[in-house]
């Protein structure tokens, strides 16, 4: 796992400690929990810690279709 102060250089258009989301629009691989396919819509943040954008779930599984995936995550209830 990274610190802010390792990762921050590779997001200059988000704020600090702000990661996107959608890694393949910085050349990064993205790790993707099974669980998301579940989810009618993926809220994900938007370059800052105030904004969010809603992607519907089936949206969020083609834009990461080519993401790794596997389980990571417990929902818990």
């Amino acid at each position: 796992m990274a610190n802010e102060e390792e990762f921050e250089p590779l997001f200059r258009d988000c704020e600090p400690g702000a990661v996107p989301a959608l890694g393949a629009a910085y050349a990064l691989e993205v790790l993707v929990d099974d669980s998301l396919a579940m989810e009618s819509d993926v809220y994900i943040e938007d370059g800052d810690h105030a904004s969010l954008i809603r992607v519907g779930g089936a949206a969020f599984q083609k834009l990461l279709a080519d993401a790794r995936h596997g389980q990571f995550a417990r929902r818990e209830d």
